[in-house]
């Protein structure tokens, strides 16, 4: 049997009688014993009595009966102790049983996996959801195998929305350990979201990890497979009530989802242009076009649509009235058609 170590070291000890002790990915003492070593005594007692020289690494012995919080305190005590073979002698031998194994092939890295819940699973439009991601140590005793420590950075649709540290596990007493968020459900950028999940391991003794899952948010409501996150609103057909020309703010504009505010939304110099999905039982799409003279609104047309369609896109609104101000000094009407 080879087992896996997510931390190793050398000794510092005149004597090479041990070659490596390991902490193993199931917390429990491992040591790497050589072969072949000349052994001189250089002082009448220890510690450091005893001088070995030469030597290769032999036999590999781990210990069961140390697994769990015990395996930590003994390995913390091995980095601190002056010689090597006296910390076997001293908390090792003839205490505790082992068994013959082969060494690791690296130190470090033990397997983790990574796992989300979301609560509620199937959200409606608008509903909290708690996400909920599990990071476990797949290489460690579900009671008695450390758990993995670092971060987990939670995203939705590419976007993170949070970067939580899991807490630590003291004493150890399971594998794995958790993490949650809430986000807030929506049918913006579509109904169906993927949610993942990335763990950065804080200690080498960990291997990096990631998870996703998909959810499909329900009763969206202007369109029932969700709103595109970008929009596009063009003006046309301005007509001004009087003798007075309108300015030219026909063209084109990009309306991106605002969360905070909720709806879709332009800034420029001269106008500002805002949708919004009603909320009726059924909804249209409401759409306000303001007028501005250095970021202060001088007149607003608003109003519902002639027509809508989630597929293609399509939202038409014509006639939309708009008193005097300074985009039309006389006053004026236009057409807006919203479109992906």
């Amino acid at each position: 049997m080879q087992i896996k170590a997510r931390r190793c070291f050398v000794p510092p000890s005149p004597s090479r009688w041990v070659a490596q002790v390991y902490l193993t990915c199931d917390n429990m003492i491992a040591v790497e014993f050589r072969h072949g070593q000349h052994v001189k005594k250089v002082l009448p007692y220890g510690p450091g009595a005893y001088r070995g020289t030469g030597g290769y690494p032999s036999v590999c012995c781990l210990y069961p009966g140390t697994q769990g919080e015990l395996a930590e305190t003994l390995y913390k005590l091995a980095e601190a102790w002056s010689y090597g073979g006296e910390w076997v002698h001293a908390f090792l031998y003839k205490k505790f049983s082992y068994v013959r194994v082969a060494p690791p092939d690296v130190c470090g890295g033990c397997s983790t996996s990574c796992s989300l819940r979301l609560d509620p699973a199937n959200p409606t439009d608008g509903q909290t959801v708690t996400i909920t991601c599990t990071i476990t140590n797949t290489d460690g005793s579900p009671t008695k195998g450390d758990a993995p420590e670092g971060t987990v950075t939670i995203s939705v649709d590419g976007n993170a929305i949070c970067t939580q540290t899991l807490p630590e596990d003291e004493p150890d007493s399971k594998n794995y350990q958790t993490v949650a968020c809430g986000w807030s459900a929506t049918c913006v950028g579509g109904n169906t979201h993927t949610i993942e999940a990335v763990y950065t391991p804080s200690a080498p003794d960990f291997a990096p990890t990631r998870c996703s899952a998909s959810v499909t948010v329900n009763d969206c409501k202007c369109c029932p497979n969700g709103e595109p996150a970008t929009l596009h609103a063009t003006i046309s057909n301005i007509q001004s009530s009087g003798s007075e020309p309108c300015l030219g703010f026909g063209g084109t504009y990009p309306l991106n989802y605002s969360s905070g505010q909720g709806v879709w939304i332009y800034t420029g110099s001269l106008l500002e242009i805002t949708l919004q999905c009603g909320t009726s039982v059924n909804p249209t799409w409401v759409i306000g076009v303001s007028c501005l003279a250095e970021g202060v609104v001088t007149g607003r047309a608003s109003g519902g649509p002639q027509s809508q369609n989630c597929d293609p896109f399509q939202v038409v609104y014509t006639g939309l009235s708009l008193g005097p101000c300074n985009c039309c000094p006389d006053g004026g009407t236009f057409d807006v058609t919203v479109t992906l």
